[in-house]
This record gives C-alpha cells, structure tokens and sequence, in this order.
C-alpha cells in the first residue's frame, strides 16, 4: 500500500511543479503587460505635453518677434496647454496613489 501511494505521488509531483511554474510565469506576464499600458500611457502624455508646449511657444513668437496680435488661437494653445498639464498631473497623482 506504501508503494502505491509512493507511485501515485511521484507521478503526481510533476504535474504540481508545471502547475506552479504556469501560474508564476501567468502572474509575471500579467505585471509585464500592466507596466507595458502604463508605460504606453505615460509616454502619449508625455508627447501631448510636448506638442502642447510648442503650440502656446509658437503663437507667443509670431507675436512677440512678428508683431501678430494675440487672437484666439494664443488663447486656444494655452487652454490645450493647461489640458493636458491637468491630465499629466491626474495621471501621477493617480500613480501615486496606487503605489
């Protein structure tokens, strides 16, 4: 009866270990892809900034070195600007919390 038993378990232990390796390797894979969409998210804030930033920079040069008169458009770049330094801040602050 020993024996049997003896059998029956080792010719179970490797299917526990695969099991066990699966559902690690699931969970890492899981974290990885997580990190990735962060990572994806950040970065479309991070270039939104960016073009942000160069819309109110161009309009404050035109007038400032060309002479242009501040119209909607100075206004429309800098409320696109403070958009999306709110959806940044959001974005970390979130961030923050999580951690």
């Amino acid at each position: 009866m020993a024996v049997e038993a003896g059998v029956i378990m080792a010719a179970a232990l490797p299917s526990v270990f695969s099991g066990i390796i699966i559902l690690i390797l699931t969970r890492q894979q899981s974290k990885a892809d997580k990190r990735a969409q962060e990572r994806e998210e950040r970065e479309e804030l991070t270039l939104e900034s960016l073009n942000a930033i160069f819309s109110v920079t161009k309009e404050l040069v035109d007038c400032t070195l060309y002479g242009k008169e501040p119209n909607g458009d100075l206004e429309e770049a800098y409320n696109y600007k403070q958009k999306t330094k709110h959806k940044s801040e959001e974005y970390y602050r979130k961030r923050a919390a999580r951690t």
